[in-house]
């Protein structure tokens, strides 16, 4: 039993823990950011919203489309001054369908994982030299393995991406500034709502009795896949990390900024 429930954690640690940990950091960021503005808030964050928010809500129609979800009503962008939403994506399932349940959880996250698979993109787009480098290291990363030391390596590969975008070479480039405005909106508007935690939640309790489901079965019929498919998990696991590290640059620089502001502004 033990050796089942420690499979089991060292699969959803660095799959599942990593999205809850950047939800939290991204969540975290935009607070400073939302502070730093003060009274322009609102606003700032509302007209930033224009492309953030899209890339948003058409990553949850993405996942409906996959999990088999039947889309109702989607908004992409709208300023609803009741309820300050800027967007939405209205879905039915049948809560009986195991599948549709567990897309629950991928349809909550979606805005995570996509956005940050949209602002690589842009880096390819935009600063194509920056890309192969950026590429390259979080290669690097993915292919290293999970112990005490990969938090380390993280935060330097974080400051790496982070020297590598803004090098001094690049300020005169008008494609650097393009890329960094699109990549920010998008940043911002990767936080989670709270109807998507609600949602992830729901689908998480059925992943994770899945994932359960299957380590017990594999334990017994050979233990030896038990080891195999968790190895294969952990791997997984640094690949996505690894892709969350480019918006944790642009969500961390937004909120280092913003908890300089926030600081001088108490200061003065």
């Amino acid at each position: 039993m033990k050796t089942i429930l420690l499979a089991f954690l060292t699969q959803l640690l660095p799959t599942v823990g990593s999205i809850v940990l950047a939800g939290l950091f991204i969540h975290i960021c935009k607070r400073l950011f939302v502070l730093a503005c003060g009274r322009f808030a609102p606003q700032i964050v509302n007209y930033s919203g224009i492309i953030g928010t899209p890339v948003h809500e058409l990553s949850h129609a993405a996942m409906c489309f996959v999990f088999g979800h039947k889309i109702k009503q989607i908004k992409l962008f709208g300023i609803n001054k009741r309820n300050g939403t800027l967007g939405f994506v209205k879905h039915s399932f049948n809560p009986r369908n195991l599948r549709h349940r567990i897309g629950n959880f991928f349809i909550g996250i979606a805005p995570v994982v996509t956005g940050s698979c949209v602002v690589l993109l842009l880096l390819r787009l935009f600063l194509p030299a920056v890309f192969t480098q950026v590429a390259a290291l979080l290669q690097d990363t993915a292919q290293g393995s999970l112990a005490f030391e990969t938090f380390t390596q993280i935060g330097t590969a974080i400051l790496s991406i982070f020297k590598l975008i803004f090098a001094t070479g690049n300020f005169e480039n008008w494609k650097l500034w393009v890329f960094v405005f699109l990549a920010a909106t998008i940043a911002i508007h990767m936080e989670l709502s709270t109807a998507d935690i609600k949602g992830g939640w729901d689908g998480f309790l059925f992943l994770a009795g899945a994932f359960l489901l299957v380590d017990v079965v594999l334990f017994f019929v050979r233990p030896e896949w038990l080891a195999t498919f968790t190895n294969a998990m952990m791997q997984g696991g640094l690949y996505l990390i690894s892709l969350l590290l480019l918006s944790a640059v642009f969500a961390g620089t937004i909120g280092a900024v913003s908890l300089v502001v926030v600081l001088l502004k108490k200061i003065f």
